[in-house]
């Protein structure tokens, strides 16, 4: 009878040991596991509030600081700026994926395990042949997306109106009111090749004032280039005093044949 008692009581520890050890709260979700080779870990220091957004099969990011990096955090996939923080990769695993983690084509990361304040994450590297095809995958929609660009660019296009742009102006530079701007355009390929498409601003002196990039604004002007119309600047707003900063101005960019 005693050996009985015994043999339960041992039972019951290694259940309530097992259960402190492991995280998960009895309202987890799971999904099945299929990868083999893969690292599975509870997130370290999960963020409960962030977890509730969290769906099994999401896909997560993992950062690391590229000096003295000692810690990989983990982010809600789509989150910018520092949001969406789940917590960090366990450590007794930060050697195996930290030399991964700049490139992320080489592995991918799911959330396979949510529970109230829990989190579980798969964590599998790619082999050789995912990877490539991850990048000539990117490398056909980079493609396709110049593509556009330049058809967009160079398409039959009539301007309807003047542009109307905030330029922000190097620190430094003095502009007066009544002072006369270019705009330096490249080669259709220099747009085209660039991420987000920009535009060089000088004055009569060839110094550059500033640039413009990344709005409807430059796709408009830039079409307007490539169908042979020329520009007339005037400057709508400039401060009267300078400072050593960068600052805005006011400008109507004319177009005419």
């Amino acid at each position: 009878m005693n050996a009985l008692f015994i043999i339960a009581a041992l039972v019951l520890i290694m259940f309530f040991y097992f259960y402190k050890k492991n995280p998960r709260s009895k309202e987890c979700n799971i999904i099945e596991i299929k990868n083999d080779g893969a690292i599975r870990f509870y997130v370290d220091r999960a963020d409960p509030e962030e977890i509730k957004h969290c769906e099994l099969g999401d896909s997560v990011k993992l950062w690391m600081p590229s000096v003295d990096p000692r810690r990989i955090t983990i982010y809600r996939e789509g989150t910018h700026m520092g949001a969406g923080k789940i917590g960090y990769v366990p450590d007794e695993h930060f050697e195996k994926i930290a030399p991964y983690v700049e490139n992320d084509t080489a592995f991918t990361t799911k959330v396979i395990e949510k529970g109230e304040s829990s989190c579980r994450i798969e964590y599998l590297k790619k082999t050789t042949e995912e990877t490539f095809s991850d990048i000539n995958s990117l490398i056909d929609q980079l493609e396709k997306a110049q593509e556009n660009l330049r058809e967009e660019l160079t398409k039959k296009y009539k301007p309807r109106k003047p542009v109307e742009v905030f330029l922000y102006v190097s620190g430094g530079i003095k502009i007066r009111a009544n002072e006369k701007l270019f705009i330096k355009f490249e080669a259709l390929d220099t747009y085209v090749n660039q991420e987000s498409p920009s535009i060089e601003f000088i004055n009569a002196d060839n110094k550059t004032i500033g640039f413009l990039s990344g709005t409807i604004e430059v796709i408009r002007i830039l079409k307007a280039h490539f169908n042979s119309y020329k520009f007339d600047i005037e400057i709508l707003y400039a401060p009267l005093s300078h400072t050593k900063y960068s600052y805005p101005i006011r400008l109507l960019v004319k177009q005419y044949l």
